[in-house]
């Protein structure tokens, strides 16, 4: 019996696993995949690129990212989701907002990657030296650091204990960034799927 229920797991774990990411057909393979992993290195967010699209899933959640030029978008209208320039269309600088609300804004000054809120107050900024990149709090408190280590980038806190790494891309900036208080998955895939950050 015991092992009838161990094949019947297995089964259902293969299944699941073989399950279509959102916005991809079977049989679609991805041109590229980013994956963010927890400390014990298990998968906790996965975006596949399509041609022309992407798509992000968790083990809670899935969904498509569309991907217009220098703009990913999770949704539309006051349940969506979108990163990109400004609605000025300025290349410096990128926002990330949450239905119709910009949550945060996102630019380089002076070499620093700087986060503020829609009203232009600090929420964080990135320091690149190096092979290092630090994400500071808005009172200039180490937050994390990301460096390249075995071809991945490792995030730790300021004690060095690891909170995380990404797989399938060597931006430190951007692993840096997915460590910002108060974002959600979503944002995390928009900030990974996004062309380029400033």
């Amino acid at each position: 019996m015991k092992r009838g229920l161990a094949g019947i797991y297995g089964l259902l774990v293969l299944l699941i696993a073989a399950c279509p990411t959102p916005g991809s057909s079977p049989g679609d393979v991805p041109i590229r995949t980013l994956v963010l992993h927890g400390a014990d290195g298990a998968e906790g967010l996965r975006v596949d690129f399509f041609s022309g699209r992407a798509a992000w899933k968790t083990q809670q959640a899935s969904e498509s990212i569309a991907v217009d030029g220098p703009v990913v978008r999770i949704g539309s209208g006051t349940g969506g989701a979108e990163f990109g320039p400004d609605a000025r269309g300025n290349a410096a600088g990128l926002r990330l907002r949450r239905g119709t609300t910009e949550a945060w804004r996102l630019t380089r000054i002076d070499g620093l990657l700087r986060v503020g809120d829609s009203a232009g107050i600090p929420l964080g900024r990135i320091v690149r030296e190096g092979n290092t990149a630090r994400l500071h709090g808005p009172g200039g408190e180490l937050i994390v650091s990301a460096t390249e280590e075995g071809g991945r980038v490792v995030v730790s806190k300021s004690d060095q204990t690891v909170v995380g790494f990404v797989s399938g891309s060597n931006d430190l900036e951007r692993a840096a960034l997915l460590y910002l208080k108060g974002l959600g998955d979503r944002e995390r895939a928009l900030i990974l799927s996004a062309p380029q950050l400033p």
